[in-house]
């Protein structure tokens, strides 16, 4: 009873990160076609091709390091998602400051 258990938490996990990835490719699709087409048309970005490659061989050859614990850390999902909201304004705040004293 636990083999199944263990299995269909595994099958969870797996669905729920197919869905995060699925969803994060529908709202950044438009960033990300950007990308791939200045990497195609400048040498100079063509490196950003390797990335997900390289990451995908990475995964694959210490998938079984990598996944034989897996755990749920969802403090560490939610810091991750809200640092970039938190420091958002900064640049706004530059920006506006810069524009003020433009003005002056």
């Amino acid at each position: 009873m636990k083999l199944a258990s263990s299995f269909l938490d595994i099958r969870r996990c797996h669905y729920a990160f197919a869905s995060l990835l699925a969803i994060s490719v529908a709202l950044f699709w438009t960033p990300l076609r950007t990308i791939a087409a200045l990497a195609w048309s400048d040498d100079r970005y063509s490196h950003l091709l390797l990335i997900p490659v390289i990451s995908a061989f990475l995964l694959y050859f210490e998938r079984g390091r990598i996944f034989s614990q897996p755990s749920d850390r969802r403090g560490a999902g939610f810091l991750f998602l809200a640092e970039p909201p938190a420091f958002t304004p900064f640049p706004l705040l530059a920006r506006s400051e810069r524009a003020i004293a433009g003005r002056a």
